[in-house]
């Protein structure tokens, strides 16, 4: 009986090996430390919106909120920074839980000048509380 290792190599001249009995030693080895590293999805859905959750990501990473913004779902911006939620126009946005009140060519220049990698999620409520406002709204 061999005790050891024992390279074997194969080829294409010599694709197989015959080793005869293998016996496989038992060892335990002990870790100093494990790191558990868990992803969260990036998108999920709540009771009343959509949270599309980017901090960290590589959605955010060297991004504007407004490029973050047009690959949202349900999200449509058109040339003129007009932003749809699913198909409708007159969207509210707020920010930090403030309405924004800016033209659309304005707020298309405040969310592009806003490095997405600032911005933890992006929530789309598309059928907002009466408490919130009459229409539906992305808050960031």
């Amino acid at each position: 009986m061999i005790r050891g290792n024992l390279p074997v190599l194969l080829s294409e001249a010599q694709p197989e090996a015959r080793l005869g009995t293998v016996t496989l030693r038992q060892t335990a080895t002990n870790l100093k430390e494990v790191t558990v590293t868990a992803l969260r999805p990036i998108i999920s859905q709540e009771a009343d919106k959509l949270v599309v959750s980017i901090e960290g990501t590589a959605l955010a990473a060297g991004r504007t909120v407004f490029d973050v913004l047009t690959k949202s779902p349900g999200v449509f911006v058109d040339q003129d920074g007009n932003i749809q939620l699913n198909g409708r126009s007159g969207v509210t946005v707020m920010l930090d839980g403030k309405l924004t009140y800016l033209l659309a060519s304005d707020l298309r220049n405040l969310l592009q000048s806003m490095s997405a990698e600032n911005i933890r999620n992006i929530e789309i409520i598309t059928s907002p509380s009466a408490k919130l406002m009459p229409r539906g709204h992305l808050a960031f």
